[in-house]
């Protein structure tokens, strides 16, 4: 996976961001231009609103989404539409597995997205700002950094998407709050950030400090649900919650199936070795030819010694 070190303003980080990977964000827009008019079309008062909430509370992500048009040569508004998957209805699936045993203390997520996307489209970006944060996290340009697993000095996450009836106006767009946990020091704070607004729609996280706890956090609009992890932890993109488990009617199959497999395969004591070989075989996507999702990369994280590992797909 190629990596990009970024230092300084928020917009200069961007703007790197957006020269180096403009080939792929112009294809990105390109493939995505009939589904922004229709947004742009039929929900700009949301697409508005979103702005505001964004505005107000996360600007400087802004300021980086500007760099990155800019450096891509692209139109701000559209690069502002692909990092809210909200009023796009993009959806996508992920494997996340938290291990506390005899094996050891460590975090594994499965990147998987859908299968069109290129290979070269997922980056690590490495930023140095110039306010003095230092953090690291999986990106596809031209969404923002964070909203799929992330790092710093402290602490480690991943993000699963959770099924939602509809999107709420007055919240925040998911990708501009994942990215905001790069920027946090705790759980404590983490807790503290995510409850000072409203999400947009409902998300899952798997929060754990370095030598210290671990956490799994579900989002629903203005409802925060946090459970203290101890063990073994799996999630496949299913509500496990109260009570946002009552809210889900439906479970894809593809969810039920990973659950499955994951739960039969996987257990408190396992080693690092023999759980990252079971997300790079076993949970590998596409499962079979009916799975409309594609693995990028298989990411482990160690939660003693602050090593992070992250396998590309082959």
């Amino acid at each position: 996976m190629q990596k990009i070190n970024l230092t300084g303003s928020y917009f200069k980080c961007g703007y790197k961001i957006g020269e180096i990977k403009k080939n792929i964000i112009r294809g990105y827009l390109e493939r995505d231009k009939a589904l922004l008019h229709k947004a742009k079309e039929h929900h700009w008062s949301d697409i508005l609103k979103f702005f505001e909430n964004t505005a107000v509370l996360h600007g400087r992500f802004i300021e980086e989404l500007a760099g990155i048009a800019q450096g891509a040569g692209v139109d701000f508004i559209d690069v502002f539409l692909e990092n809210c998957p909200e009023i796009l209805a993009k959806t996508s699936g992920c494997t996340t597995v938290f291990v506390n045993g005899q094996g050891g203390s460590f975090l594994l997520h499965n990147e998987d997205e859908d299968s069109w996307r290129a290979d070269d489209n997922y980056v690590l970006l490495s930023y140095k700002l110039q306010n003095g944060l230092k953090y690291h996290g999986v990106a596809s340009p031209p969404e923002l950094c964070g909203n799929s697993f992330g790092w710093n000095g402290h602490l480690v996450y991943s993000v699963d998407y959770l099924p939602s009836q509809k999107y709420l106006t007055g919240g925040v767009p998911r990708y501009f709050e994942d990215r905001g946990l790069l920027e946090q020091k705790s759980i404590k704070g983490v807790i503290k950030y995510l409850g000072s607004f409203k999400s947009a729609s409902s998300w899952h996280y798997l929060i754990a400090e370095f030598n210290g706890p671990a956490v799994s956090i579900e989002r629903s609009g203005g409802s925060l649900s946090v459970k203290k992890l101890k063990d073994l932890y799996i999630h496949t993109n299913h509500y496990l919650h109260e009570p946002f488990r009552r809210r889900e009617n439906y479970i894809p199959e593809i969810t039920l199936r990973r659950l499955k497999i994951a739960g039969h395969e996987f257990h408190k004591d396992i080693s690092q070795k023999s759980a990252l070989s079971i997300m790079k075989n076993k949970l590998f996507r596409p499962l079979d030819a009916s799975d409309t999702a594609k693995t990028f990369a298989v990411i482990m994280a160690d939660l003693k010694s602050k090593k992070i590992k992250i396998d590309s797909a082959p």
